[in-house]
């Protein structure tokens, strides 16, 4: 179903659904007695909600923004609310380990209910990534990307739409629910749950943890050499090394728990009990699912009000002239190589460098004016450029008069143009011009496939 603004009505439902709830849990933990322990849990744990809360919201409200837009805001969300229904589920743990009492809950209905959320919320949180991964993927990599523009049974991008990946996701979490009915069904437990539910032991959690890890690792590289504009990798990277941080944690404790295969390399004193490793690993989950919050939603979030990312595009266009060419930045490297075959570069040099002098404050503009007339202008320049006689005279009595302002440089600037132009003609026959046209015509098409997927 397309993404539409009928979204701002579904999104305050939730919101009110999730309040509702909210209030809901606060007359329930009233209703039983519980200690101060729990009730600081369960109020820090309300507290991060209501946070958590706040900052999906402002997701939504920023989704049409960058770097929110192209990571895919509502990919993120999902992946937000799967850590917090986990979250949840770990806090009730903890209070439940500290004072089973408290929550007036039976061990059975308490893992039935721990290994739905497991089921559904751990996808919920874990998918989107890979979603997201496979999306860059396809759309950066070359054979990928002609692919999508050439098969006629679809159309460009149609796989990349943030809409369909949704579609794929929900289909995910119906598999994994639908896996765990069976399974309910038939009564066989294969250990997914943990924290002394069915399987008692944490081994087939860490060992998830740990396939994931090399799951999460081998996207990561496959998608090493995208485009990033917008922080992605940075982001894919930081969640990695938190991930890591967090398997190690889980298999140390694993290892040092009394029923590990493991317990004999230990001694008796340096064995954690089944409750307390619970706890640790409990902890350890619910940090690693905070900082995953922070790292894909707090930061983009922040960083799409302080300063948005703004993503510079080629265009075949830069080709028509060569006014158009210097202001595009690939075209200029291009145009530079066929300068340099023609022993000309330092045209290309020189007026870039007057450029940045014109863009400078007023009081960094003397020093970049005197290192202009050292290189380029000055009798004994090293990168001498060829200049009329009575350009070069006019430059230096500025320089003499230690006033030089953009004026001074602008008949620098005219004559290094017309030297130019003249051999630009030839540089769009040339080799460098050709492979100037390939890459060009690449860049725009892949701004169509991130226009066309919603991303820019």
């Amino acid at each position: 179903v397309p993404i539409t603004q009928s979204n701002d009505w579904v999104i305050g439902q939730l919101i009110e659904a999730l309040l509702t709830s909210l209030l809901c849990s606060v007359r329930l933990l009233m209703m039983f007695e519980a200690d101060s322990f729990s009730l600081g849990v369960f109020w820090t744990a309300v507290a991060v909600a209501t946070a958590a809360c706040c900052v999906l919201y402002g997701v939504f409200q920023r989704r049409e923004t960058q770097p929110l837009k192209f990571r895919g805001a509502w990919l993120l969300m999902a992946s937000g609310v799967g850590g917090l229904l986990m979250m949840s589920w770990l806090v009730l743990f903890l209070m439940r380990e500290h004072a089973p009492a408290s929550l007036g809950v039976s061990h059975g209905s308490f893992c039935a209910f721990g290994g739905w959320m497991v089921w559904l919320a751990y996808p919920l949180l874990v998918v989107p990534y890979l979603l997201r991964c496979s999306r860059l993927y396809r759309i950066f990599n070359q054979s990928a990307m002609e692919k999508l523009f050439d098969d006629p049974r679809v159309g460009p991008a149609a796989v990349t739409t943030e809409a369909f990946l949704l579609k794929l996701l929900l289909a995910a979490v119906t598999l994994c629910a639908g896996i765990k009915a069976v399974l309910d069904a038939v009564q066989v437990d294969i250990g997914v749950i943990g924290f002394g539910c069915g399987n008692d032991n944490m081994v087939v959690w860490s060992v998830m943890h740990v396939v994931e890890l090399i799951i999460l690792c081998a996207v990561l590289y496959s998608v090493r050499g995208i485009r990033d504009d917008f922080g992605v990798m940075a982001e894919f990277s930081a969640v990695c090394l938190v991930w890591l941080l967090a398997t190690i944690g889980l298999v140390v404790v694993s290892t040092l728990e009394p029923n590990s295969q493991l317990q004999h390399w230990f001694s008796a004193s340096t064995q954690l009990s089944d409750v307390h490793g619970y706890q640790i690993s409990a902890g350890i989950i619910i940090a690693r699912n905070l900082a995953l919050f922070g790292i894909s939603l707090v930061w983009p979030l922040y960083r799409s009000y302080v300063s948005p990312f703004v993503a510079l595009w080629s265009s075949v266009d830069a080709l028509h002239s060569l006014d158009a060419l210097l202001k595009d930045i690939v075209s200029i490297q291009y145009f530079r190589q066929h300068l340099t075959r023609l022993s000309m570069v330092e045209n290309i040099l020189c007026w870039v460098e007057i450029e940045l002098f014109r863009d400078m404050p007023s009081d960094l503009q003397r020093h970049q004016a005197m290192r202009i007339y050292d290189t380029y202008i000055d009798d004994d320049a090293d990168l001498q450029v060829k200049l009329p006689q009575q350009i070069r005279a006019r430059v230096k009595r500025a320089m003499d008069l230690g006033v030089p302002t953009s004026e001074s440089f602008s008949e620098v600037q005219h004559e290094l143009f017309l030297q130019m132009n003249q051999v630009f003609p030839s540089f769009l026959t040339s080799d460098s011009g050709r492979c100037c046209f390939r890459e060009l015509e690449k860049e725009e098409n892949l701004r169509d496939i991130l226009e066309r997927s919603g991303m820019i």
